[in-house]
């Protein structure tokens, strides 16, 4: 299995940044498609963001939301 994850950290605090909303999109014909969410953990990771056979040779972006933080 293969899978896309994320490790987020606040450098301006220089802490962990736990229950930050994190969103992954995939490009596929001609639009961004929502692909996978989830919050930051206590080990400030989302592990699950999208976990596939094999990954796809496309673009990904990965939207950190901020604003509750």
């Amino acid at each position: 299995m293969n899978s896309i994850t994320t490790h987020v950290l606040d450098t301006a605090r220089g802490a962990a940044a736990v229950g930050i909303s994190v969103t992954l999109y995939v490009y596929s014909a001609g639009i961004w498609q929502e692909a996978g969410r989830g919050i930051t953990n206590q080990d400030v990771r989302v592990n699950n963001l999208l976990v596939v056979k094999n990954l796809d040779a496309v673009s990904y972006r990965i939207i950190l939301d901020y604003e509750d933080y």
